[in-house]
């Protein structure tokens, strides 16, 4: 009886020795397994990828629908809606915070203008009835374009250009010439908003050709 009391005793006493060595082994493995600091870094590495994978997006983007065939296509349909007649639609592609500056130095019809959209918008509502009624087709010509951005702005794009504008009158009994020319040096700067393309800031300053500058 004596061996089999012993290796009792000696069997339990193996027992709770696995059992209190097994104990901290395991809440080693539970700290490294939850370690804050190094979930911390998991978590800055991931947030930095994704805050780098937005940027390179809304840059891509603003490249993408604020480069030269945006531009040219937002003063498109600007021209088609003038060619209708329709200041209002006109004023729809200004931002609230329009600011322009217009120097007409044409001896027909010199006008300066320096305000906001509200200001530009009336001068439209007077002048683009008359365009309709008395011009006939209208030929546009651009070049030396030329964009600028700041990377703080992806948004945002600053344009420059020439433009050469040909007016051909139709016949009326009215006495005025059948065309008429003249050439501009033109900066814009389009901005992207939830209503899409929208010129935030016009400054054009214009004089008239003759000839062979036509």
């Amino acid at each position: 009886m004596m061996p089999d009391v012993t290796v009792v005793a000696y069997s339990g006493h193996c027992h709770g020795y696995r059992h209190r060595d097994s104990a901290p082994s395991e809440r080693r493995d539970s700290n490294r397994q939850y370690d804050p600091r190094v979930w911390s870094k998991v978590f800055m590495r991931k947030l930095f990828a994704l805050l780098a994978l937005v940027a390179a997006g809304a840059y891509g983007s603003g490249y993408l629908l604020l480069n030269e065939n945006g531009v040219t296509a937002l003063l498109q349909q600007m021209e088609a809606l003038s060619a209708q007649g329709d200041a209002d639609g006109v004023c729809a592609l200004f931002d609230d915070n329009l600011v322009v500056a217009l120097d007409d130095r044409t001896p027909e019809s010199p006008m300066q203008l320096h305000g906001g959209k509200a200001e530009l918008c009336a001068y439209l509502s007077q002048v683009l009835p008359l365009q309709q009624k008395f011009v006939a087709s209208t030929h546009i010509n651009r070049d030396h374009f030329a964009m600028a951005r700041e990377w703080q702005h992806p948004w945002t794009v600053h344009a420059s250009y020439q433009e050469r504008r040909v007016d051909t009158m139709k016949k009326l009994d009215v006495p005025m010439p059948s065309q008429s020319a003249m050439r501009s040096q033109d900066q814009l700067t389009v901005i992207m908003t939830l209503q899409g393309r929208r010129i935030s800031r016009l400054t054009s300053i214009s004089e008239a050709l003759h000839g062979p500058q036509i």
